[in-house]
C-alpha cells in the first residue's frame, strides 16, 4: 500500500510539473516513460501505471492555469482561454480557475458514479455507433453553426480556413506541432490583443457560487466527454466544440458556465479513456497508449484501484490548484502586465524555435495571424477548433 500511495504521489508531482510549464505535456512523459521502462524491470509495472494516470489525472486539473493567468494554452484547454483571460483582466482570475476546479472534480465524480454503467455500455453503444462516427460529428458541428445562423459565412470561413491551416501543419512532421498550432491560434493571438493592458486589476479571492447551469454544464461535459473518449482522433478540445452543440447560446458565452464545462469535459474525457481502454482495448489518448504499451491490458481489479486513485488525486489536485492560483493572483497583480505578455511571448518563440526550428516560428505566425482575424471579424474562437475537425472529418466520411 506504501508503494502505492509513493507512486500515485510521484505522479501528482510530475502533473503538477507538466500542468504548470507550457511545452512540457503528459505525452511527452508517458512516452519517455516507456522507452526506460525496461531499465527499472524490478519495479512492478502496476507502479508504472498509477505514475501515469496519477500525472494524467493532475494534468487535467491544473493545465488551465498557465492558460488563465499566462495566456499560454494546453491543446486541452484551449477554447477556456479568451472567457477566462477576460475573467483575468476584470480581477477574477482566481474566481475562473475555480471553477475550472469545479467542473473538472464534479465530472470526476459523476463520472465514477456512473463507471459501472459504462463498463457494461460502451463496448454495446461503441458497436452501435462506429460505423457512423463520422456523421454523428458531422451532426454536432452542423448544429454549432445553425445556433449562429446570422454569422453563417463568416464562421464556415474560418472554420474551413482553420481546416486548411490544421492539415498543413499536421502534415509537416513536427515534433511538437500541436504546441506550435494552439500556441498561434489561442495563445499569441489573445496576448497580443491585451498588450494595451499594462497592469492588471487587483485580484479578487472569491468563492464560487454554483449554479443550475453550473450543474447543467458539467452533465453535458460528462456525456460529450464519455462519448468522445471511444471515437477516434476526438481530443477534449474537439469533443468540447461538439457539447457546445447541446447548451444554450447564452451559456456557451457565460465565462464560469463556459469554464466549468470545459473543466469537466478535459477530466471526463481523461477518466473515461481508462474505461474504453479496460472495455473495448482502444486507447485514445497518449497516456493510455502508454499504459496500454507497458502492460499490454488491464484487469477489473486494476481498473478498481485506478478509479480510487483517481478520486484521490482529485481532491489533491482541487487543494492544490486553489493554492498555486492563489500564488499566481499575487503576482500576476503586482508587476508590469505588458512586459510580462512579452516575455511569455519571447519565451514561446524561443521554444518553438527550440522544439522545430524556422517551420514552428512560421506555424506559430500564421496561427497568431488567423487568431487575431478571427478577434476583429468577431468569430467565436471555437471556429478555429476546425484546425482539427476538418481532419478528423474528412478521415471519418
Amino acid at each position: 500500500m506504501l508503494n502505492i500511495l509513493i507512486a500515485i504521489i510521484i505522479g501528482i508531482c510530475a502533473g503538477v510539473i507538466t500542468g504548470l510549464i507550457p511545452g512540457i505535456h503528459i505525452n511527452l512523459i508517458s512516452a519517455l516513460l516507456v522507452s526506460s521502462a525496461a531499465a527499472f524491470s524490478n519495479i512492478p509495472l502496476l507502479y508504472f501505471v498509477l505514475f501515469i494516470i496519477s500525472m494524467s489525472i493532475t494534468h487535467t486539473f491544473l493545465d488551465s492555469i498557465p492558460s488563465i493567468y499566462l495566456g499560454v494554452p494546453d491543446p486541452d484547454m484551449a477554447l477556456s482561454i479568451l472567457p477566462a483571460h477576460r475573467m483575468l483582466l476584470e480581477g477574477n482570475g482566481f474566481l475562473a480557475l475555480k471553477y475550472t476546479l469545479y467542473g473538472s472534480i464534479a465530472g470526476l465524480i459523476v463520472s465514477v458514479v456512473l463507471s459501472p454503467v459504462l463498463i457494461f455500455g460502451i463496448p454495446l453503444l461503441y458497436a452501435l455507433i462506429k460505423d457512423y462516427i463520422g456523421y454523428i460529428i458531422l451532426f454536432f458541428v452542423s448544429l454549432i453553426f445553425l445556433k449562429d445562423r446570422k454569422r453563417f459565412l463568416k464562421n464556415l470561413f474560418i472554420f474551413l480556413l482553420a481546416g486548411i491551416f490544421g492539415i498543413l501543419a499536421l502534415d509537416m512532421n513536427l515534433n511538437q506541432p500541436m504546441f506550435h498550432l494552439f500556441t498561434g491560434l489561442f495563445g499569441i493571438s489573445n496576448l497580443i490583443l491585451s498588450l494595451n493592458t499594462s497592469k492588471l486589476t487587483k485580484q479578487k479571492f472569491q468563492d464560487i457560487i454554483i449554479k443550475t447551469k453550473h450543474k447543467v454544464s458539467v452533465f453535458i461535459a460528462t456525456i460529450v466527454g464519455i462519448v468522445a473518449a471511444f471515437l477516434p482522433g476526438m481530443g477534449s478540445s474537439q469533443s468540447a466544440v461538439l457539447g457546445m452543440s447541446l447548451m444554450k447560446k447564452k451559456d456557451t458565452e457565460n465565462p464560469s458556465v463556459f469554464l466549468s464545462f470545459i473543466g469537466g469535459i478535459n477530466t471526463v474525457n481523461m477518466f473515461v479513456s481508462l474505461i474504453t481502454f479496460y472495455t473495448i482495448n482502444k486507447a485514445r489518448n497518449g497516456s493510455v497508449v502508454a499504459v496500454k504499451e507497458i502492460v499490454g491490458a488491464i484487469n477489473l481489479p486494476t481498473l478498481l484501484l485506478l478509479i480510487a486513485a483517481s478520486l484521490f488525486v482529485g481532491g489533491v489536485a482541487v487543494f492544490l490548484g486553489t493554492n498555486i492560483a492563489k500564488v499566481f493572483s499575487r503576482i500576476v497583480e503586482k508587476i508590469n502586465y505588458k512586459m510580462l505578455i512579452l516575455s511569455i511571448i519571447t519565451s514561446i518563440v524561443i521554444l518553438s524555435f527550440v522544439f522545430d526550428s524556422f517551420l514552428g516560428l512560421i506555424i506559430i505566425l500564421l496561427g497568431t495571424a488567423l487568431g487575431i482575424m478571427t478577434s476583429k471579424l468577431e468569430v467565436a474562437k471555437s471556429y478555429l477548433m476546425g484546425c482539427l475537425l476538418v481532419q478528423v472529418l474528412i478521415f471519418m466520411l
